[in-house]
């Protein structure tokens, strides 16, 4: 498991820790070993399967983490501290002036 810098400075220690249990949920699980099939087996109608999927695992991995009402606060804070350090980019323009 990686931890840039940012992240590590701008979370507290109880985010980080739970942040860390919903990435090691992952892990346990092997969700993005099934992800990658996922991406691997593309048929028709996959990607509402695979999108279904997704949030699923998301639910799970946040459930593992999450014991009481203090660490789903923790978790949901260290999730809007993560947000806000990803670049946002604009829209690329469909057509040239």
């Amino acid at each position: 498991m990686l931890l840039s810098d940012a992240a590590a400075a701008v979370l507290s220690p109880q985010e980080l820790a739970t942040a860390l249990q919903h990435e090691m949920a992952h892990a346990h699980r092997r969700d993005n070993l099934k992800k990658l099939l996922f991406r691997f087996c593309a048929f028709p109608g996959m990607s509402r399967l695979e999108a279904a999927w997704c949030e699923a695992e998301e639910m799970a991995a946040d459930d593992a983490a999450v014991a009481s009402v203090g660490d789903a606060l923790d978790l949901a804070s260290a999730l809007i501290k993560l947000s806000r350090l990803a670049p946002v980019h604009p829209a690329a323009a469909l057509t040239r002036p």
